[in-house]
């Protein structure tokens, strides 16, 4: 499997929590009782170091790294969309956290903040997932030589292959399948 291949189908990995998160939204909204918590931090902890530390990691390291050598200024505007994106899914996902805890505080108006910043970083990644797989991912294979994209597969194959990240990948996609059963609400 080439690096967009690899990117693309965790990309599917991500969209599960996506729908689980806006699903957990609406839970929320439909229903009485404690918030459970502990499935927002599980989320965050597969958001932060699956998404953004395993994902973006590579998309930013590499792929955009390559990018930005071979191309111009259309590419350093198609990246720094995708940067100043996965940027303001980091803010959501602060606040988020920030909401959390003001929730287990005592602060039952934090329900709306955590509401709120789920919803706002699903929509966003809905969207920014759709660009990259249908426009970002496809201008790479046109615009980059060959020899660009297997060097990224090199890299992107080498950086999968050594151990902590195999096992640190597979933990957390193991996560997300617990996240699937796991309570939103407290009854």
């Amino acid at each position: 499997m080439d690096a967009l291949e690899l990117m693309t189908t965790e990309h599917k990995s991500i969209k599960e929590l996506l729908k689980l998160l806006r699903q957990s939204c609406l839970e929320i909204i439909n229903e009485t009782g404690k918030i459970n918590t502990d499935f927002f931090k599980r989320s965050l902890n597969f958001i932060r170091n699956f998404a953004d530390k395993h994902h973006h990691g590579k998309e930013e390291d590499m792929l955009f790294e390559i990018m930005k050598e071979e191309g111009g200024d259309l590419e350093h505007n198609l990246i720094s969309g995708m940067e100043a994106e996965h940027n303001l899914g980091r803010l959501y996902v602060s606040q988020l956290e920030d909401a959390i805890a003001d929730y287990e505080q005592g602060q039952s108006e934090a329900k709306l903040d955590i509401v709120g910043n789920v919803m706002a970083y699903v929509y966003l990644l809905e969207r920014h997932i759709d660009k990259e797989d249908d426009t970002l991912f496809q201008y790479a294979k046109r615009a980059l030589s060959q020899d660009k994209l297997n060097q990224l597969t090199e890299l992107v194959q080498e950086y999968e292959q050594q151990s902590e990240n195999k096992a640190r990948r597979d933990e957390l996609l193991s996560e997300l399948e617990g996240l699937k059963t796991s309570p939103v609400i407290h009854k």
